[in-house]
C-alpha cells in the first residue's frame, strides 16, 4: 500500500463523513494516521431504521472514532421524499444539508467522503447508459465545490478491496450496508453484475481503465470549462444580455457548455432541453457571418468605441460598431462589388470603394483579396476593414452598447470561425 499522504488530506480543518462501512471506515484509519496535528472529526450521518441503518451502525462508528482519537459528531436525519425522488436520492439531499451546517459550525475547510476508484467506474458506466457528456462521464472528482460546502475524495486512487485490506492488516471489523445487496437500485446492479460480467467476459482491468478514461475525462472537462468560461465574456454585454453572434460562431461543444453557463449566471433552469431550446433562439437573433477561411472574425461586447487601426489591408484590424444599430440585420463578409459604397462616419456622402482604395493607396492586388463587411439584406457596405466604418452603423457616444470587430488572418493553430 502506497504510503503517500492522500490528496484531500490537507485541509486545516477537516471534517471525515463516515457510515461505518469499509470505505469510510478506511478513509478515518488513514486520515488519523496522516493528519496528526490537524485538526479531524468524525461525522456520521444516521438514516435511521427506515432506510436501512442499525443503532450498532452508529455506535460503530462511535467506537472506531474513540479508538482513532477523532472527535465524534453524530447527526440524524429526518427527511420526506420530494415527488418524483427516489430513497436515494432523498437521503442525498439531506445528508448534503446536514453537512453544510456541521461544516459551517465547527469552521471545517472540507468534508471527505470515501469514495474510490471503483465508484469512479460505476459512475462513469451509469452516466453513459443515460447519455452522458464530459462532465457527467469525468464523474466523482477529487474537489467538488459547494454552496457552503466543500468535499474532497482522497481515495479516488484505490479500490474497494484495497480499502478492505487497510482494514484487516489493522484488525477493525466494518459494518456491512444491507442496501448494498438490493439490486433494484441501479447502481447495484452495475457493481454486482455488470462491472462483473465485464471483467470476466471483456476486460479484467475493466475498473481500472474506467477510472484512466474518468481521469482523462476531467481534465478535457477542465479544459473545454476554461473555453467556454472565455467566451461566457463575449456572449454577455455590460448589461448581462445575451450577444448571439460568438454564440452562433463557436464549436458546437463550447456553444452548450457557455449557454449553460449563461442561463445558470441569469438564475434560469439549465438542463439539456432548457439549454438546446436557448441555443436554438441565439442561433436565430445571431448576425449569420460567413467568414472566408483564409480569415478569422470576432465579436466582442463592450461600450463605448475602440481606436480604429489605419491602413486598408494591414490586419488585424479593428472597429466598434453600434450594438442597437446592428439589431435585426444579417451581415456577411464578402469581396468588393462593383458599384459598392460607403459613407463613412465623419463624411457628408458616400464614396465609391473603387475611389476610397485609390485615395488610400491599396495595391490593386489586395483589393479584391480584403473582404468588407456588408448587410446581407440590403448590400450596404458597413466596414472596409482598415477603414472607417459606415455613418449608419457607428457608435454614438463613449457609453452606447457596441460590439469590437477584429478581422485577422488565423494562426495555423486555430480552429476555424466558420459557422
Amino acid at each position: 500500500m502506497q504510503s503517500r499522504r492522500p490528496e484531500g488530506f490537507d485541509a486545516k480543518r477537516l471534517g471525515l463523513a463516515v457510515s461505518g462501512g469499509a470505505d469510510s471506515s478506511a478513509l478515518a484509519v488513514l486520515a488519523a494516521e496522516s493528519r496528526r496535528g490537524k485538526y479531524t472529526c468524525v461525522i456520521h450521518a444516521s438514516h435511521g431504521r427506515a432506510y436501512g441503518e442499525s443503532p450498532e451502525d452508529t455506535e460503530a462508528v462511535r467506537s472506531l472514532a474513540a479508538r482513532l482519537g477523532l472527535p465524534f459528531f453524530e447527526i440524524p436525519l429526518r427527511f420526506r421524499r420530494r415527488k418524483g425522488e427516489s430513497p436515494e436520492m432523498a437521503a442525498r439531499r439531506a445528508r448534503m444539508d446536514a453537512f453544510r451546517r456541521i461544516s459551517e459550525s465547527l469552521s471545517l475547510d472540507a468534508i471527505a467522503t470515501g469514495h474510490h476508484a471503483d465508484d469512479v467506474a460505476e459512475t462513469l458506466l451509469l452516466r453513459l447508459v443515460r447519455g452522458g457528456g464530459a462532465t457527467g462521464l469525468s464523474g466523482l472528482r477529487p474537489r467538488s465545490e459547494l454552496p457552503g460546502l466543500v468535499l474532497v475524495r482522497p481515495l479516488l486512487d484505490r479500490t474497494h478491496e484495497d480499502l478492505k485490506a487497510v482494514l484487516r492488516r489493522r484488525g477493525i471489523a466494518w459494518r456491512e450496508d444491507p442496501t448494498n445487496s438490493d439490486e433494484s437500485i441501479r447502481r447495484n446492479q452495475m457493481r454486482r453484475t455488470v462491472i462483473p460480467w465485464l471483467e470476466k467476459n471483456v476486460d479484467p482491468a475493466i475498473r481500472r481503465h474506467l477510472s484512466q478514461s474518468a481521469e482523462i475525462l476531467r481534465e478535457d472537462d477542465a479544459a473545454l470549462d476554461a473555453e467556454a468560461t472565455a467566451l461566457l465574456y463575449r456572449i454577455t454585454d455590460a448589461d448581462g444580455n445575451l450577444v448571439p453572434a460568438p454564440l452562433a460562431q463557436a464549436p458546437k461543444a463550447l456553444r452548450r457548455r457557455a449557454a449553460r453557463m449563461f442561463l445558470r449566471n441569469a438564475g434560469k433552469p439549465d438542463g439539456m432541453r432548457d439549454t438546446e431550446q436557448f441555443l436554438a433562439r441565439a442561433e436565430r437573433e445571431a448576425r449569420r457571418i460567413d467568414v472566408p477561411k483564409e480569415f478569422s472574425f470576432v465579436v466582442t461586447p463592450l461600450r463605448g468605441i475602440v481606436p480604429g487601426s489605419k491602413g486598408i489591408g494591414v490586419l488585424p484590424a479593428v472597429c466598434s460598431v453600434s450594438a442597437s444599430a446592428l439589431a435585426g440585420r444579417t451581415l456577411e463578409l464578402r469581396p468588393r462589388r462593383d458599384g459598392d459604397r460607403i459613407e463613412p462616419v465623419g463624411f457628408g456622402h458616400a464614396k465609391k470603394l473603387k475611389r476610397v482604395f485609390i485615395d488610400e493607396k491599396v495595391p490593386k492586388e489586395l483589393r479584391d483579396a480584403l473582404p468588407v463587411l456588408a448587410d446581407a439584406d440590403t448590400g450596404e457596405v458597413l466596414w472596409v476593414p482598415g477603414y472607417r466604418v459606415a455613418k449608419s452603423v457607428a457608435v454614438q457616444d463613449e457609453n452606447a452598447r457596441s460590439y469590437k470587430l477584429t478581422l485577422a488572418r488565423p494562426s495555423p493553430l486555430s480552429v476555424s470561425r466558420r459557422s
